[in-house]
């Protein structure tokens, strides 16, 4: 039992309230008694410290953590026992990465302070595959080869599978695109779709070619966008639709010309007299050249005012009127991008 407590004494915070009494006595043996008592508060916030953390993912794709393996040591002026909490626990194959994860530290007197810690989620599980077993077939008779069907191989992983469909989608962005050829690929095979003509115009060429190449060459591509519309209610024409190119150092491999735009003239609006995509040597009337040189214009009535589409080399033929250029593979006036 401690000495008691007088004026002067030091009050902890963790013994309060603290009850002081007094007796008083008399000659005759007569006492009294009073008390009172001393409460001592602490006011004063604990000091949360983080410590960030790494969780890996197991078999399936889950991970926990507690308040201890954040904290980082995290004290306070009277309470030696704090309670710490956080408010992120647990994580699956969506939080590979960094996550932000907040530790909050109370006192006895609730009080408390808070602090950030980076929890990093990995993926170390490689996924499984299984192929199926070697294959031995004797060949068709008569021929030199023989038709083999297998199954598909069976993978698996802790987190979904990205799958590669060994598929590149090039869309058109008003610029010429690059492709790097794969370690390990030397053949390709390319589908190229040029743009539609506007003022419902005549549709692109759709032109699919097999081609041999070396692992690591660039390949440049050009998306063709659609003709303009002209915002007139007149005599105007619709721009022809860019070419699609695929080029190999400066020779095209594949082109699929636009096609030739529409008219907007006075009693016959939206009229489809056009032309659907074709290529021609050097880009006549409103077809893409094989050498990748833009389209003219297609000469249809007094309006015919309908710039070519774009080419990958050269411009195609700006519009008589109606159409002012834009920097973009749109046919209006059919700008080259190269």
């Amino acid at each position: 039992m401690g000495l008691p407590l007088t004026t002067g004494s030091v009050f902890s915070v963790a013994g309060s309230p603290h009850t002081i009494e007094y007796e008083a006595e008399d000659g005759n043996g007569n006492t009294i008694t009073c008390s009172f008592t001393v409460t001592v508060v602490d006011s004063q916030n604990p000091n949360a410290v983080c410590q960030d953390f790494s969780v890996y993912l197991d078999e399936n794709g889950e991970a926990t953590i507690t308040a201890a393996q954040v904290d980082g040591g995290s004290y306070d002026n009277c309470d030696n026992d704090l309670e710490i909490s956080i408010d992120l626990s647990a994580f699956d194959c969506d939080d590979i990465g960094e996550n932000f994860v907040t530790l909050t530290v109370t006192d006895d007197d609730d009080n408390f302070d808070i602090c950030v810690a980076t929890v990093t989620v990995v993926d170390d599980i490689a996924p499984t595959i299984e192929c199926p077993e070697d294959i031995v077939e004797v060949n068709d008779p008569g021929e030199c080869g023989a038709v083999v069907t297998f199954a598909d191989p069976v993978a698996d992983d802790n987190c979904a599978l990205l799958l590669n469909t060994g598929m590149d989608v090039f869309n058109p962005t008003g610029t010429i695109q690059t492709w790097q050829v794969p370690a390990g690929v030397t053949s390709i095979i390319v589908q190229a779709k040029g743009a539609q003509g506007g003022f419902m115009g005549g549709l692109g060429a759709d032109i699919t070619g097999e081609f041999s190449v070396t692992p690591g060459e660039i390949i440049e591509i050009l998306v063709g966008e659609q003709g303009a519309i002209v915002a007139s209610t007149s005599n105007s024409g619709g721009g022809g639709g860019g070419g699609s190119f695929v080029v190999r150092g400066g020779t095209p491999l594949l082109v699929a010309g636009g096609g030739a735009g529409g008219l907007n003239f006075v009693g016959a609006v939206n009229n489809p007299a056009l032309l659907d995509g074709q290529t021609s040597s050097a880009g006549a009337g409103p077809n893409g050249g094989t050498a990748g040189n833009g389209g003219g214009v297609y000469p249809f009535l007094t309006y015919a005012n309908s710039s070519g589409g774009g080419g990958f080399l050269t411009d195609g033929i700006q519009n008589m009127a109606f159409l002012g250029p834009t920097p973009y593979n749109s046919g209006t006036p059919g700008l080259r991008l190269s």
